[in-house]
């Protein structure tokens, strides 16, 4: 430790810590604020309750259930989109290039 600081006593070190601390502490409120008010945008709509489903489906569930979103109302373009990305998680998971044919099939139709 320097001899500046080591010669400081208890109440002058604090001093110097307090703006720092003061500044740390209002960017973690900031922070915290922010991360709580951004989450995904509510909407009502198939689309938004898949994707709130439980992640424990496996991607050929995720699909299905897409598939079933998407016949049963071909105007919810979320839906489409949401069936673009289980096409391609799919596609990574398989290494079927035929995925990615259908997923620029739902993207192109939402």
């Amino acid at each position: 430790m320097p001899k500046a600081v080591a010669a400081l006593h208890p109440a002058a070190l604090l001093r110097w810590a307090a703006l720092p601390l003061a500044v740390f502490a209002a960017l973690l409120g900031v922070l915290s604020v922010v991360n709580r008010s951004s989450g995904p945008p509510s909407g009502d709509g198939a689309a938004s309750s898949l994707a709130r489903q439980p992640t424990s489906l496996d991607t050929e569930g995720q699909i299905e259930q897409l598939q079933a979103a998407v016949s049963a109302d071909p105007s919810n373009a979320g839906s489409y989109a949401l069936l673009g990305d289980a096409y391609y998680q799919r596609a990574r998971e398989t290494g079927d290039p035929s995925y990615y044919t259908r997923a620029d099939g739902a993207f192109a139709a939402s």
